[in-house]
């Protein structure tokens, strides 16, 4: 696809992935995440296209699926054999809706773009890899995630090893993506530290930018993060690019009706 209506390769050149420019940003945006676990590349998306892709998805909020849980940081089940303040045992709560790859339009801007070759060997480079696959599972390659007023994704790390975003639209108030980096490390879980963060006396997390067509890496599985809730004005919009090391991954149909209601493609 042509990278040049919705991507601003002057500053971003990564629709030719074999050049010099597009080696040296690679090289640059991967030093970025390693030192700080997370990348945020604002403008990345022509504002013309931020625009457009935004429009693709904003009419698919009336079917998103609406999922609202209260969940531990580890997204697994409280273990009641801690206190209840523990980080084991206490929960956070999460609120949004959302859409799969299946909901979204085959010939959207936003599908392409997921499906360039070229975005994902730029994604591949700056996380370290020598190659992604596009995620195998026909519901969570591609998702759009919606935060109304009030909403917001409680504190939790991730499992996967990075998460590839594109902000479509900013919340007119709050919102934000905010994180603690090394929260826990492959030494030890910092339970003190997690629980500072769960009472609120933990000092200023880190602030992600937060404007419209800003492409993020981020790092989640030791840094402890969450999205604000949004305040009154209009609906945060996202859409979470998957991909994977190993081609073919896909969930299980519980983990399909869990996420997004169904478990089989309906469009």
């Amino acid at each position: 696809m042509d990278l040049s209506n919705l991507v601003d390769i002057d500053r971003y050149p990564v629709h030719e992935p074999g050049s010099e420019a597009c080696a040296a940003l690679s090289r640059q945006c991967r030093g970025v995440l390693e030192e700080t676990g997370s990348l945020a590349l604002e403008g990345f998306l022509l504002p013309a296209a931020a625009a457009r892709l935004a429009a693709e998805v904003a009419p698919l909020e009336k079917i998103s699926f609406d999922v609202e849980q209260d969940h531990t940081v580890y997204f697994a089940p409280r273990d009641l054999s801690y206190p209840g303040d523990h980080p084991k045992c206490a929960t956070v709560w999460s609120s949004k809706g959302g859409i799969s790859y299946d909901q979204i339009p085959e010939g959207s801007d936003l599908a392409a773009l997921y499906r360039s070759d070229a975005i994902r060997e730029f994604v591949a480079r700056v996380v370290g890899l020598e190659k992604l696959f596009l995620h195998g599972d026909p519901l969570a390659a591609l998702n759009v995630n919606y935060f109304r007023v009030g909403q917001s994704l409680g504190w939790h790390f991730d499992r996967a090893d990075f998460a590839t975003t594109l902000l479509l639209q900013e919340p007119l108030a709050g919102g934000a993506f905010e994180y603690y980096p090394d929260m826990r490390s492959a030494a030890g879980e910092n339970f003190d530290g997690i629980a500072k963060v769960l009472r609120g006396d933990a000092g200023a997390p880190v602030e992600v930018p937060q404007t419209a067509g800003t492409l993020s890496l981020f790092r989640g599985r030791h840094a402890l993060h969450r999205v604000a809730p949004v305040g009154p004005g209009k609906t945060r919009i996202v859409a979470v690019l998957s991909y994977t090391r190993q081609p073919g991954q896909v969930f299980q149909d519980w983990e399909r009706e869990l996420f997004y209601g169904h478990s089989e493609p309906i469009i």
